[in-house]
């Protein structure tokens, strides 16, 4: 699966960072396997809902595109409230890293709109 998150940077001195909650996740339709025979399997691979809906196996009631509300519902109601604060934190934890890891190039670029 793959999530699409939008984040807003206001500030880099000091890190300034809005999250919007609506974000999406898709999902492949087959389970991942790191086998080098399913390497050319796209449906294992690759989240694009138009090559998703092409697999045997996808179901049109349940898609392959959720909002990330809709993920932290089941992630409650399958594994509860600690684990669904735990993905939360652990998202929140990658984006600071993945802003922090560019910051030195970022704060230099005065003209810079990413």
């Amino acid at each position: 699966f793959d999530m699409r998150l939008y984040v807003l940077v206001t500030s880099y001195r000091p890190l300034r960072v809005y999250l919007y909650r609506s974000g999406f996740c898709r999902f492949c339709v087959e389970q991942y396997t790191s086998d080098v025979a399913e390497l050319d399997n796209i449906f294992v691979h690759l989240t694009n809902v138009a090559i998703q809906k092409q697999a045997e196996d996808y179901n049109d009631r349940h898609g392959g595109k959720w909002d990330v509300s809709d993920l932290m519902l089941f992630i409650e109601g399958t594994r509860g409230k600690a684990a669904r604060d735990k993905l939360a934190a652990d998202m929140e934890s990658v984006i600071v890293h993945s802003l922090k890891a560019v910051q030195p190039v970022m704060v230099n670029d005065k003209h810079c709109f990413e």
